[in-house]
């Protein structure tokens, strides 16, 4: 009975909520959106609502982890990659070495911590391997 508490549409996390809700043929009544991340944790924290969120934005709003419980996308989820690219006339060793800083950061500061609170996310909830190509 309560109301999904959703993300600007304006923003790329609620366009692609909202593109996955489309793809799944739910209508949702579209009450409330929400610019930040704190203000939609908070009001679902306080139960006036329900959100589809990310595990990076459940662990930024660490203040509210004792009222919040995050459960699974029921049905087919979605996926999100986060990648480096280099122009040609770029060095290739200055990308490599952004690239695993920013994998090893990911990984100690945000997959790992999520995936000890909740196990159930470590298949897929993670970083992938080196030079791994997504198509």
């Amino acid at each position: 009975a309560l109301p999904l508490l959703r993300y600007s549409s304006e923003q790329i996390m609620g366009a692609q909520v909202e593109t996955q809700l489309r793809r799944l043929r739910l209508n949702i009544p579209n009450r409330f959106e929400f610019d930040s991340n704190q203000s939609v944790m908070n009001m679902v924290a306080e139960g006036d609502g329900w959100t589809i969120t990310t595990p990076t934005n459940f662990i930024r709003a660490h203040r509210f982890h004792r009222q919040i419980t995050l459960l699974p996308f029921p049905g087919k989820g979605f996926t999100r990659y986060l990648s480096v690219y280099r122009s040609e006339m770029s060095e290739r060793r200055v990308a490599e070495t952004i690239a695993n800083t920013m994998r090893e950061l990911i990984k100690t500061r945000a997959v790992d911590p999520v995936t000890s609170q909740m196990p159930w996310l470590t298949p897929i909830f993670r970083t992938l391997p080196q030079n791994t190509t997504v198509t």
